[in-house]
């Protein structure tokens, strides 16, 4: 039997407003690392990977100053995730077409 355990945290409004902020950073970077992906494959069929993503990061940070404020681990967290879903998913459209096969 599982049991699961719900907390509630309380924080101040200041705590919760640069949670958002971090979310909504995390959420960018990974629909531009997204958009990156898609574009090199679609103009020269380059295949980006976690790695490379990655390795852009400092240069992310001097450009757009709202990315310093996020840790580098949260961010490459969210580059890892990405490259977990992106695998998945082609992982699946093969799986499709062998079953059609």
């Amino acid at each position: 039997m599982r049991k699961t355990f719900l907390y509630e945290a309380r924080v101040s409004r200041k705590t919760a407003a640069n949670a958002n902020g971090w979310l909504e950073t995390c959420r960018t970077l990974y629909n531009v690392a997204l958009d990156q992906r898609r574009s090199a494959y679609r103009q020269h069929r380059i295949t980006v990977t976690c790695f490379d993503q990655c390795n852009e990061l400092p240069d992310l940070k001097t450009e757009f100053p709202e990315f310093k404020a996020v840790g580098s681990q949260v961010l490459q967290d969210v580059l890892e995730r990405l490259d977990k879903a992106y695998k998945a998913f082609f992982r699946r459209v093969k799986q499709k077409g062998h079953k059609h096969a």
